[in-house]
Formats: structure tokens, sequence, C-alpha cells
């Protein structure tokens, strides 16, 4: 029985960021959140008029589509940045060092395409060390084959939860028209 317990206990760390999440061997990130510690994520379809969460401005920024973007002040407390940091963490987003892109994900695959397709990219800094992770919609077609797809994507439906909970994302207007 204790053997069961701790199998299950070392499934669970093991979900959330792929296979590797809680290994503190896969990051060279410290378990405590540096003081430097900022994050810019932006995911966009038309490079013009991007979503944005920046801690090192301090705001939002959402995508209207027609109607241009719309921008709000926002500063996290430090227990959301916290929380954010720990995803950046557990995710490993240090290592990754790919475009995750069909492109480069497809290893004798057939690459994959997506019309209009949505772009991702998360800048981070921490110990005075800056990241870039970049990629687009492409790589959900590989986050059951590349452990660095699946821990990108997992960040990126985390972080755009995080934002588009935010009473200020919530205050800004509706955007108008679509992507095709």
């Amino acid at each position: 029985m204790k053997k069961l317990a701790l199998i299950m206990l070392a499934f669970v760390f093991l979900v959330g960021c792929g296979k590797y999440s809680s290994d503190a061997d896969v990051t060279g990130l410290p378990t405590d959140m540096p003081e430097d510690f900022n994050i810019t994520y932006e995911d966009w379809i038309a490079e013009s008029n991007k979503n944005i969460f920046d801690t090192y401005e301090g705001y939002i920024q959402k995508d209207l589509v027609i109607s241009g973007t719309a921008k709000a002040d926002y500063t996290p407390s430090d227990e959301v940045k916290a929380e954010i940091y720990s995803m950046v963490r557990e995710c490993s987003l240090d290592k990754i060092k790919k475009n995750l892109t069909s492109t480069e994900l497809a290893q004798g695959d057939e690459i994959t395409f997506v019309e209009p397709c949505t772009y991702y990219k998360v800048t981070f800094t921490a110990l005075g060390k800056t990241y870039t992770v970049s990629g687009d919609y492409t790589m959900r077609d590989y986050v059951n084959k590349n452990k660095d797809a699946e821990n990108f994507w997992n960040f990126i439906v985390f972080i755009r939860d995080i934002y588009r909970s935010t009473d200020e994302y919530k205050s800004l207007p509706e955007a108008e028209g679509g992507y095709c």
C-alpha cells in the first residue's frame, strides 16, 4: 500500500508541465523566486494587434481586432507573480531553446499548417538573465511527442487564464470582428 501511495504521489508531481515537471535538475532556476523576476507574455494573429501581459512595464493589452488594441495598467500581487514563476520553473522554460513550431518539431511527420495562426512569445528575467521562448499554435500537434512543446503549451494555457481573469483585462472593451 505504501508503494502504491508513493507511485501515485510521484505521478501527481509529474503531471502539470510534462514528464519532467518536478525534477529540479531539469530547470536551472532556483526554487525561490528571484527578486528580479519579471515576465512578458504575448500572443497574436496580426502582429500589430498583440495580446500582452507585461510585469516589466505593468500593463495588460488586449487585441480588439478591427479597433486595434486597448491597454490597462496592471501590477500582479506578489502571490500571483510567485505562482507564475513557479509555473515557469515547473515547465523548464529556461531550457527551451528552439522555436516551437511544426516546422521545427516535425521529425518525419507531416508539417502542420493553421490559418490564421496564433503566435506566442514569452520573455522573462531571473537572476539577471533574460530568456525568450516562442512558437505558434501548430505546436499543439506535438504536445504528446515533444516535452518542450507540451511544457510550453501548458504554460500558455496557464498564463492566459491568469491575465484574462484579472479585473483589468475584463474592464477592456470587447473585440470587434475576427480573423479569417
